[in-house]
């Protein structure tokens, strides 16, 4: 987000905050979501008169700031949020003139917390002591908020899940020019290419590569492996769309759900593939991982990565490196990152040492820095 723009919107409040009545007293920032993602919600509250209590304050609503999907958790944009920062440049030029508080009681979104005119009826969060409104649900604690809880359970699958165990395994064709990722496909292993190309065949064809069975596997491919497959996989999927049923009409939705149709060009022939029925899924899957392969020319290389052998306690130590500048962090300050919920510090070294084998991670004076393998191994799992 551009700072240029960050000051044109603080300005545009500027203005919105002189059409207010009363004194200004506090800038409020709470956040709140809907299907779009999260959005921080400015308000001033303003002193009326010299009366008792809350009753000589008004709650001016300003706007919603949005600069962006959650898209941009995925992609590392945010933290820190823009929103937070244009909050706090407001309030920075309100205090310039006035004796004016500001009321954000969460930094990263967090629709549990109190507005200022509530917060006589906040309790503060047993973990991270921010002040939130007790939670009423019988599932969840009442004193602990909504990330501090998803983060405990996060941190205890991937305590428990110290080794890889029997997991569904994945395979990521990804296109790469030079070390920059332009595209990724991803199949189950035996559920989507394993049924395309025969399992003795899939077996053959991971040892005619070097792609190992049981470990964690990252190839490039030859110009004869990306022939052979689109030699195999092609008529596999003009096959799936010949016998596949023809989707509902728009009207006719199966018990309320909403379809999720998307238009492909399949051959030279248009077809709209209904996202909602497997057989379609397996077709626009099979029609990705096909087309990256198309694409592949000699600036352009397809590497074959497999999620074999990598845990979620190794993904949860990758993550922070993929985010971090450079993907490099000192290896003290990922240290305080990860300890002590991930274990002790022989721990860590020990799953340091199982990513470096692997060579996701090297680890030298005194850093940690993830290699481009590692980059290449997906991170939406928890």
């Amino acid at each position: 987000m551009g700072e240029t723009k960050l000051d044109r919107v603080v300005e545009e409040l500027l203005g919105e905050v002189a059409a207010r009545d009363g004194v200004p007293a506090v800038l409020e920032a709470t956040w709140d979501g809907d299907t779009q993602g999260w959005f921080l919600d400015l308000a001033l509250i303003c002193r009326l008169g010299d009366g008792d209590g809350e009753s000589r304050y008004r709650r001016h609503y300003l706007r919603s700031l949005r600069f962006g999907g959650d898209i941009r958790l995925f992609s590392g944009e945010v933290p820190p949020w823009p929103e937070v920062r244009v909050a706090r440049r407001l309030w920075e030029r309100l205090r310039a003139a006035r004796d004016v508080e500001l009321w954000l009681p969460a930094e990263e979104p967090d629709d549990d917390c109190p507005g200022w005119l509530e917060r006589h009826q906040a309790i503060a969060c047993r973990v991270c002591g921010k002040p939130i409104l007790p939670r009423v649900s019988p599932h969840v604690p009442t004193d602990v908020c909504h990330p501090c809880t998803h983060e405990r359970a996060r941190q205890a699958r991937v305590q428990i899940d110290y080794e890889a165990g029997d997991r569904n395994r994945a395979l990521f064709f990804t296109s790469l020019r030079g070390s920059e990722i332009v595209e990724q496909a991803k199949v189950d292993e035996i559920g989507d290419l394993g049924l395309h190309l025969g399992g003795r065949e899939l077996f053959r064809f991971k040892d005619r590569i070097g792609c190992a069975r049981s470990s964690y596997t990252c190839v490039t491919l030859a110009r004869e492996h990306v022939a052979y497959l689109l030699e195999r996989l092609t008529p596999r999927l003009h096959g799936l769309v010949a016998y596949r049923d023809p989707p509902p009409d728009a009207g006719q939705e199966r018990g309320g759900v909403i379809r999720r149709r998307r238009p492909f060009t399949i051959g030279d022939a248009p077809v709209v593939l209904d996202l909602n029925d497997e057989h379609d899924q397996w077709i626009a899957r099979l029609h990705r991982l096909i087309e990256l392969l198309r694409r592949a020319d000699d600036e352009l290389r397809v590497v074959l990565v497999g999620n074999e052998g990598i845990t979620p306690r190794h993904m949860a130590i990758m993550r922070p490196l993929k985010r971090a500048d450079g993907h490099r962090l000192a290896l003290a300050e990922l240290a305080k990152k990860l300890l002590p919920e991930l274990g002790g510090e022989a721990d860590l070294h020990r799953s340091l040492d199982a990513l470096a084998g692997g060579e996701c991670v090297a680890a030298r004076d005194g850093h940690v820095e993830l290699l481009l393998r590692g980059r290449l191994v997906p991170m939406s799992e928890d």
